[in-house]
C-alpha cells in the first residue's frame, strides 16, 4: 500500500502545488538530549533540508509537518475534515 496527495485544490478549487513544492526545514542530524547549554549546541545538532510542508511517507503513511517562515499562506487551502480516500 502506497500513500499520497493527489489532486490537491486551493480555497477556489484551483489546483495548487503547495504540498508539491519544496521549502528549507531545520532537521535532526543527532538527537536532542536536553542536556544542551546553549542555542548553538542545539543548532549543531540539526540541519537544513529542502521537504514540502507536509509530507506523507508513501510506504507507512507517517504523515509529518515541517515548520517553516517562508511557507505561503495556508489560509488559500481549502483543508477540510472528512474522510478522505487511500488506496493501493
Amino acid at each position: 500500500m502506497t500513500f499520497k496527495i493527489v489532486n490537491a485544490r486551493d480555497i477556489d478549487g484551483q489546483p495548487t502545488t503547495l504540498f508539491d513544492d519544496k521549502f528549507p526545514v531545520k532537521i535532526w542530524k543527532e538527537a536532542y538530549t536536553g542536556f544542551e547549554k546553549s542555542i548553538a549546541e542545539i543548532e549543531a545538532k540539526r540541519k537544513i533540508e529542502y521537504r514540502p510542508i507536509l509530507e506523507i511517507l508513501q510506504k507507512s503513511g507517517n504523515i509529518n509537518f515541517w515548520e517553516n517562515r517562508e511557507i505561503p499562506d495556508l489560509s488559500r487551502l481549502n483543508l477540510i475534515l472528512g474522510m478522505f480516500l487511500m488506496s493501493n
